[in-house]
């Protein structure tokens, strides 16, 4: 869609208007499914609508190209190509796999432009593959364009009741920054409140929502589940998962058949239906509604219990272990299908699915699942290699979908400590993160250091002017922030918390305000690292309002490092603020080259120690 809407917005004259005079779109799904050889010119005179096509004028000016190539994670081929295989000859007839090499390594058309969209999973295998290149990250939807969408699907009157609903939710509402996730909450909220519902109680994970969806989709026939109905969803399973363990997309009308899947249930419902040419023919194929649709019912296929009709399913392999045996190995591709699988084991789930529409989940399958998380949890560590990390985090984001704190907590039983540092944390990711920390007491230490957050800070002017300071101030508390979701969790009486590193996160003042009210309330944190991000004088006096609070009782007395510097947080508070408004000094910053250390401080408040091992700093 998005590769779709640059293309509209340039055709339009808003984007690359005097940048491009010819830009192509390629589908990498249709390359999939289409032909097996052919030409660049082929795809220049099959994206153009004029049949007089200047092709030798487009390949005079290659500058002034652009190859717009969509769903780069949804080819089934290597890149791993002979440099003797590359092509430097737009005319010649080649594999697409060779086509596609010789653009992206410059061998074809060398000053011609690329613009790639792909999801992160194969975003390293991408790097391997261009030859240069400039990455840009969706973020997905801000609040304010959750509020437009929901304006757009609602209408006036009903938009603005329905987004301070979902607003309320704070897990609901960060896991709209999706926009496929967006649309589905705004259909499911629809039927869930006309029906007295409690829809936030119900949709707290990505699970739950795509379940209601699922339940909504089905909602004519969920009064009375019939044995046709129920048999075309266990078909419609069996072919999600081959083709998620086939990396395919699209289906051909032979496969619908062999899967002998019903139009009723099937068309619109769960599958669109599209066009392609494959050589001179055109052909009808089919896809899920969306991709993570068809990775949903890949997970249902492997949970759902098994009778006649699954021992018979045309997917040789029902076997969960193997999914999960392959997980960590599958190149990320495996990842959501995995999250879907732990979501549709919860309880409520369970029984919800058998009695709305008659499918029964085996629970024989969780005994199994726990027993495998606290053996890879026993042998990873999370200060381990990048590649570790993203799975230790993608652990994480399942055990939250399960939603069950036994399950969770026999899982984690002996973590005490966390570390996550030099990531990039989505919306989702903090949340997993700040569900963990006000869930389970036995966590005490969490590091953050570098971390980017993947939301708007919409407050970074320093210092505001006078008339902006009162509306700065109620918009501290909006979860737009990068640490909103933290601090929230920090607030937890639950959250037993004692260290908690934020070094180099660029934090600014607004975030210094949220973190001042999370400590006013908090008594358990100790050690609080925020050196290296950009406090100003309003930061450290925010900060230190909020430990100041009448309301703050902590026990003992915590310490905080800023800068590097690390001291009691009472000793920081009555020293840093006059010395931060001290004659000739601006802020809490080494900027300036000077040493922001106060006189005061004695040399054994500034010794620090280095552990090399984990990276972390420890007080001495």
């Amino acid at each position: 869609m998005t590769a779709k809407k640059i293309m509209l917005y340039w055709a339009s004259g808003e984007v690359y208007e005097n940048r491009f005079a010819y830009i192509f779109y390629i589908n990498c799904r249709e390359i999939n499914y289409g032909s097996k050889q052919g030409t660049v010119v082929d795809w220049i005179r099959k994206n153009c609508p004029d049949k007089n096509v200047p092709i030798n004028e487009i390949l005079l000016n290659q500058e002034k190209l652009l190859f717009v190539i969509d769903g780069f994670d949804e080819l089934r081929f290597s890149f791993d190509r002979k440099e003797d295989s590359l092509c430097t000859d737009p005319w010649k007839e080649m594999p697409m796999e060779d086509a596609l090499s010789s653009l992206f390594r410059k061998k074809l058309l060398p000053k011609s432009y690329l613009m790639v969209t792909t999801r992160p999973t194969a975003l390293e295998k991408l790097g391997q593959c261009l030859e240069c290149s400039r990455y840009a990250e969706i973020l997905g939807f801000s609040e304010e364009d959750r509020k437009e969408y929901f304006h757009k699907f609602f209408g006036d009157i009903d938009a603005t009741i329905a987004f301070d609903f979902v607003k309320q939710n704070e897990m609901l509402f960060t896991m709209c920054f999706v926009p496929i996730v967006c649309c589905i909450t705004c259909t499911v909220m629809i039927q869930q409140l006309e029906a007295g519902k409690d829809f936030a109680q119900n949709s707290k994970t990505l699970t739950a929502v795509y379940v209601l969806f699922l339940y909504s989709l089905l909602e004519p026939h969920s009064h009375s589940p019939n044995q046709n109905m129920q048999d075309n969803l266990k078909k419609l399973c069996s072919l999600a998962a081959d083709g998620i363990w086939k990396q395919k997309i699209l289906f051909g009308e032979e496969e619908i058949k062999e899967y002998s899947l019903d139009e009723f249930y099937s068309l619109p419902l769960f599958l669109n239906e599209s066009v392609v040419k494959r050589d001179i023919d055109c052909v009808s194929v089919y896809s899920f509604i969306h991709l993570s649709f068809q990775e949903f019912f890949a997970a249902l296929f492997y949970v759902l219990e098994e009778d006649e009709q699954m021992k018979c399913s045309v997917t040789p392999n029902r076997d969960a272990k193997l999914l999960l045996e392959n997980y960590g190995k599958s190149g990320n591709y495996l990842m959501l299908t995995v999250r879907f699988l732990f979501g549709l084991l919860n309880e409520k789930t369970m029984k919800d699915t058998k009695k709305k529409i008659g499918l029964k989940i085996s629970p024989n399958i969780k005994p199994d699942l726990l027993k495998r998380v606290k053996t890879k949890q026993k042998n990873l560590s999370f200060s381990s290699s990048h590649d570790e990390l993203i799975y230790k985090l993608e652990e994480f984001h399942c055990m939250y979908e399960i939603q069950e704190e036994s399950f969770v907590k026999s899982a984690l039983d002996h973590f005490t400590e966390i570390d996550i540092s030099n990531y990039s944390l989505t919306q989702m990711d903090q949340m997993v993160i700040s569900f963990f920390v006000k869930s389970f007491p036995t966590l005490k230490s969490l590091w953050l250091s570098g971390c980017r957050f993947g939301v708007e800070d919409k407050n970074e002017e320093l210092p505001p002017p006078p008339a902006k300071r009162l509306c700065l101030q109620e918009q501290a508390e909006s979860n737009n922030l990068p640490v909103y979701l933290l601090c929230q969790a920090l607030k937890d009486p639950n959250c037993k918390l004692k260290k908690l590193k934020l070094e180099k996160c660029n934090l600014t003042v607004a975030c210094y305000r949220v973190l001042s009210s999370a400590l006013s309330i908090n008594q358990t944190l100790r050690e609080l690292d925020l050196s290296y991000n950009d406090q100003g004088k309003q930061g450290v006096l925010d900060l230190c309002k909020g430990l100041k609070h009448p309301n703050c009782k902590h026990s003992g007395i915590p310490e905080i490092c800023s800068l590097s510097r690390w001291m009691p947080l009472s000793t920081f508070c009555s020293q840093a603020i006059p010395f931060s408004f001290g004659p000739g000094r601006t802020s809490l910053s080494k900027r300036s080259g000077r040493d922001p250390t106060p006189s005061c401080w004695s040399p054994t408040q500034q010794q620090r120690s280095r552990d090399t091992r984990t990276g972390f700093i420890t007080p001495i």
